[in-house]
């Protein structure tokens, strides 16, 4: 069997569907292979942060941060936040997995 690779540009972000067949030197022709897809996204996801300004006072020791994400392609995985350069913690939303625009 031979190995084979193809490589390709894509010239803009989408999903692209994926077919292969081999033709032997006497013209035959395999079967189409099963389809396949590659999501293809090269921009980085938005972020807004709605209630964060420099020089706030808050009178307790609690604050709670706002702010909307998006990604066009792939869709969120995770939001992430630190203070003041420590670790970077998770933030708990049930709708982070399924925020697209």
């Amino acid at each position: 069997a031979d190995v084979t690779s193809f490589s390709h540009t894509f010239d803009a972000d989408g999903t692209f569907y994926i077919t292969v067949k081999a033709v032997d030197k006497v013209g035959f022709t395999s079967g189409l292979s099963k389809e396949g897809f590659v999501l293809i996204d090269t921009e980085k996801p938005a972020l807004e942060i709605i209630n964060l300004t420099n020089d706030q006072y808050i009178t307790s020791n609690t604050f709670t941060l706002g702010g909307l994400g998006s990604d066009k392609m792939a869709g969120l995985d995770k939001i992430e936040v630190r203070i003041d350069g420590g670790e970077w913690y998770k933030v708990e939303s049930s709708k982070v997995s399924s925020i697209k625009s």
